[in-house]
């Protein structure tokens, strides 16, 4: 992370507080995939404060949940009764993001009360990266910000994003970080400076694509020593260096397998693959070596690979994780993710950072949250770890005006 040049705003600077305040949040939270019951609702726990220093406020929050075509991709209704349960508080839902109805709500919202807009990712324009100088230009923004007297981002696992409700906003209304995205900032701004070598990445989970760009471009500007793969990357990088993984396999990494197999190819000796993995057979867990694998879908790393993780992270002087080993939601291939958090835990290395609600979340259930800093970010840290400038961090910063 670059040194901080210019202050961030907070909600300390708010000279307003019964002003109409959008508040952008990132409660993107875990569902039962057949029940749709909200598993962990840790992120709104962590969003709080903010929404406890605004109560005065007429505050309007736009969240968004999943994204299309995923099986977690919902209405907010239940996140905005779990609000109401954490803040004692009356919550109103509107079920729309910008037509009459939620503008109708929006206008009619006393100071003191809270409004839930429903997904934002319903609309169209919030599932797409675009200029920020292209954003003020969006219906998200010309239908929203005129409703509206300031801005407060909370939103910082977003805060990659380039999006109207991240980046396009907060150019039109005057924007202020939340509490979770100043502590955010400050703690991983102390973390970066403290970072030594070697540089430790410990890459997993999902959303393959984007982390593979953000881990190319780290390795190539040298901001990471090495990178234990596991997860969808493991399966990919196991592909590239070779290995027959199966068509099913094959078909869970298919658009990431060309960056995969350039990072191999460029940077090999910094890829530290698994040595074997975990698959079902007969409805049981069974660990196989890479030759092993034939056909049979990767469900976690195996026993070997969590040793030689933890050998590698005892060496390790800072760092940095993102996503699970494996699939945790199903007990018998959490083994994997549970190794390498306890790995981490005890790893002597003053740096330490887990990025991402899951991996956040099973840090905490292992009582782990003493020993490392666990983020509400997952692709953000990998962002800034790779020295990015972020739109929707910066407009935060320094003086603003209003545009003319």
């Amino acid at each position: 992370m670059k040194a901080e040049k210019r202050a961030l705003r907070t909600l300390d600077d708010i000279r307003e507080p019964e002003a109409k305040v959008f508040l952008r949040l990132d409660v993107n939270l875990p569902l039962d995939p057949i029940s749709w019951d909200i598993l962990d609702h840790t992120r709104i726990t962590k969003s709080l404060p903010t929404l406890r220093r605004l109560s005065n406020a007429a505050l309007v929050l736009g969240i968004h949940q999943s994204r299309p075509l995923k099986s977690d991709f919902s209405s907010l209704e239940k996140h905005a009764r779990i609000l109401a349960d954490e803040l004692k508080r009356e919550v109103k839902f509107v079920p729309d993001v910008l037509g009459p109805t939620a503008r109708d709500a929006i206008d009619e919202l006393e100071p003191g009360e809270i409004l839930v807009l429903d997904n934002l990712r319903f609309c169209a324009e919030e599932n797409y990266n675009a200029p920020p100088e292209s954003l003020v230009r969006t219906h998200f923004v010309r239908k929203l910000a005129p409703l509206f007297d300031l801005y407060v981002n909370d939103a910082f696992a977003a805060s990659h994003r380039t999006q109207p409700s991240l980046v396009g906003l907060p150019q039109v209304l005057e924007p202020f970080a939340g509490r979770l995205m100043e502590d955010e900032i400050t703690a991983l701004g102390r973390l970066f400076e403290r970072m030594d070598k070697p540089r430790t990445l410990c890459l997993g989970g999902a959303k393959l694509e984007t982390k593979l760009e953000l881990l190319e471009s780290m390795l190539r500007k040298d901001k990471v020593d090495e990178v234990l793969v596991s997860g969808l990357a493991g399966i990919a990088f196991v592909q590239a260096a070779g290995f027959k993984v199966g068509p099913s396999n094959e078909r869970t990494v298919k658009g990431a397998l060309a960056i995969a197999a350039r990072i191999y190819r460029d940077q090999r000796d910094k890829i530290v693959l698994p040595a074997d993995v975990a698959v079902k057979e007969d409805g049981e867990r069974v660990e196989c070596s890479l030759d092993e694998i034939g056909d049979r879908m990767i469900l976690d790393v195996g026993s070997q690979t969590t040793g030689i993780f933890a050998d590698r992270l005892r060496e390790s002087k800072s760092i940095f994780a993102n996503g699970p080993a494996g699939f945790f939601e199903f007990d018998d291939f959490r083994k994997g993710t549970d190794s390498l958090l306890l790995a981490i835990a005890m790893s002597p290395a003053p740096v330490k950072v887990l990025g991402g609600g899951h991996l956040g979340s099973l840090a905490a259930e292992l009582g782990m949250s003493e020993e490392l800093h666990i983020s509400t970010g997952g692709g953000v840290i990998l962002a800034l770890l790779e020295g990015k400038e972020l739109p929707a961090i910066e407009l935060l910063k320094g003086e603003w005006s209003k545009p003319a």
